[in-house]
């Protein structure tokens, strides 16, 4: 296995840096939802609108009672699936625990990361829920401030 500058590619990047970009890419995955959660939520919301018009109808009259049971629960039958499909990809996606927006790193929010990539300067997170958030850093950054901070003990 080689090792060192010679046989890396990659950039330096700051650790505060890192942490900040972090931040802001699980703050964005936080509100990710894959498409096929989107898509199942979206066919549970059809379903229940469906389920609305066929009560209205039934309340109107335009249904006897027979034609309106066949119907609604072949609706409840389908929508049980959906949502039981719906619980079973949002528990394989992560810990069932929808992300609150975080105000500040902690080691804790890294339990929902899968991996981060260093490729040049873009860092690509890769989050147990699916999320692929891509982050571009610079290092061009002047760091005489920093070191001057540094030295002078600030």
């Amino acid at each position: 296995m080689m090792m060192g500058r010679k046989y890396c590619s990659g950039y330096n990047i700051r650790e505060e840096d890192l942490k900040e970009h972090y931040l802001s890419a699980y703050n964005e995955a936080a509100t990710f939802e894959p498409h096929d959660v989107q898509d199942l939520g979206a066919s549970i919301r059809d379903l229940l609108s469906q389920e609305r018009e066929l009560i209205a109808l039934r309340a109107k009259k335009y249904l006897n009672k027979e034609a309106y049971e066949e119907q609604h629960e072949e609706l409840l039958k389908q929508l049980k699936e959906y949502e039981a499909e719906y619980a079973m990809e949002s528990r394989r996606l992560g810990d069932g625990k929808t992300h609150k927006a975080a105000y500040c790193y902690s080691e804790r929010l890294v339990r929902s990361l899968e991996v981060a990539e260093i490729d040049g300067y873009t860092i690509t997170f890769k989050f147990k829920n699916g999320a692929v958030i891509n982050r571009i850093f610079n290092n061009q950054t002047n760091r005489k401030e920093t070191w001057a901070r540094k030295a002078g003990g600030m």
